[in-house]
């Protein structure tokens, strides 16, 4: 074979490489049915713009129903809080809100009593959270920058492909993959695996030694970000079934900076102690998520 015909034959597989590449576009673009949680896809397209944005973990995502917020202030409210994430997933979803929407009058911040600061099992930067939107740059960017994917992503789609994209089935869900469209995930019944004992009053101490330094400065410059866009921030606790650890708040309190309120539940709300009002240890059910969200919406109307 002469190194003409050779090279011939080369750029005629670069060239079909390449068209096939160009039509992954379509399994890339498509409205994934398989993706249950469509609320990044909705704040990318800049179509929320809610007067008050929610953000957090799972504790804020089941504990804070926006909607009774709207209903209660009469301000339009979007809960943004993904189960599983930490500060600087946190971050992250506060920047690209701000990016692609009109900028709220006020954020709410819930954090974790009391590993928010902390490397944690159970908290991540969410990663999975985003492989179905990697048809935007800016998603994709993000996962080039976490090593997710790889930079040849910029210019190659199948190197934006991810296995959902190729799901064409209904989302397998969990009896918790709950999403109301107010972008809250509240649990309307018990969980019947879960035992309540007596409620553990004994984690009064917190090791700052144990703190990772990222999430508390994630958790500052959300604040900051805040601050210097006139927006004003609430720093929330939500409840636990345990009582809420008084040396933890004492270090949310001295990591706060000024410009942050701190609102903490009440404490004497007998509701707090009552196995029937959560759905696991660390998480309300919907009846203590309404009770929990009046008493934030009567917070937030007072400092109107």
């Amino acid at each position: 074979m002469s190194q003409v015909k050779f090279l011939q034959k080369v750029l005629l597989l670069l060239i079909i490489c390449l068209m096939v590449d160009r039509l992954l576009i379509f399994f890339i673009d498509r409205k994934i049915e398989a993706n249950f949680d469509w609320r990044i896809e909705k704040v990318m397209d800049g179509e929320v713009n809610a007067d008050v944005l929610v953000i957090g973990s799972s504790r804020g995502a089941r504990g804070i129903i926006a909607s009774e917020i709207t209903e209660n202030t009469h301000r339009s409210a979007f809960n943004f809080c993904y189960p599983g994430s930490n500060l600087l997933f946190h971050h992250f979803l506060l920047k690209t809100y701000l990016k692609f929407n009109k900028k709220p009058k006020t954020i709410v911040l819930s954090i974790d009593d009391d590993f928010a600061f902390k490397e944690s099992p159970w908290l991540s930067f969410r990663n999975n959270a985003l492989y179905a939107f990697t048809k935007y740059d800016y998603i994709n960017e993000e996962l080039i920058g976490q090593q997710e994917n790889h930079p040849f992503s910029r210019y190659f789609n199948i190197a934006r492909l991810r296995k959902i994209h190729l799901d064409f089935g209904p989302p397998e869900l969990e009896d918790t993959d709950i999403l109301w469209k107010c972008g809250s995930m509240p649990i309307p019944f018990n969980n019947k695996e879960v035992i309540f004992g007596a409620r553990d009053t004994s984690n009064v101490t917190y090791d700052v030694s144990s703190e990772a330094i990222w999430y508390v400065e994630a958790y500052k410059q959300i604040i900051e970000d805040c601050k210097a866009l006139g927006i004003q921030i609430y720093v929330v606790l939500p409840p636990n079934y345990r009582p809420l650890n008084p040396a933890f708040l004492k270090r949310v309190k001295e990591v706060t900076p000024k410009s942050a309120e701190i609102f903490v539940y009440n404490q004497s709300q007998k509701a707090y102690a009552d196995s029937n009002y959560f759905y696991d240890p660390s998480h309300l059910q919907q009846n203590g998520a309404s009770l929990f969200t009046k008493e934030l919406s009567d917070y937030l109307k007072e400092r109107k």
